[in-house]
């Protein structure tokens, strides 16, 4: 038996208590790669903790979506307008225009922003 093995195990039963399961899933290989590459505790520790950020973001979309109780299969590219009442269809279409013009009044506020930050 390794002198790794208790640390191992001791390593998995605290990310288990933690409820930390992607960096309990990956730590191994990631300290592995860490130290083929001669990466720092630090960088060793971003990655992981990036992980963990991602699998949580993935789960908690996947959560959000089946709680929804939206249809998966319905999205607006195979939204069929001609089957939508005309005012419907007309809002529908012009989303694009509003997105656009929003994107426009923030750009422009942060602009300003930025050019009223230099001046003072």
């Amino acid at each position: 038996m390794s002198a790794g093995a208790p640390i191992r195990a001791a390593l998995v039963e605290n990310l288990t208590e933690l409820h930390l399961p992607a960096m309990r899933a990956c730590f191994e290989e990631a300290a592995r790669r860490a130290e083929k590459e001669t990466l720092s505790y630090e960088q060793y520790l971003l990655e992981l903790s990036q992980r963990e950020c991602e699998a949580r973001d993935k789960n908690r979309i996947a959560r959000l979506l089946k709680d929804s109780g939206l249809p998966m299969e319905k999205t607006l590219a195979n939204f069929d307008l001609k089957m939508a009442a005309s005012s419907i269809a007309g809002k529908i279409s012009s989303c694009s225009g509003v997105l656009a013009r929003a994107r426009a009044i923030f750009s422009r506020r942060s602009a300003m922003k930025w050019l009223t930050a230099g001046a003072a």
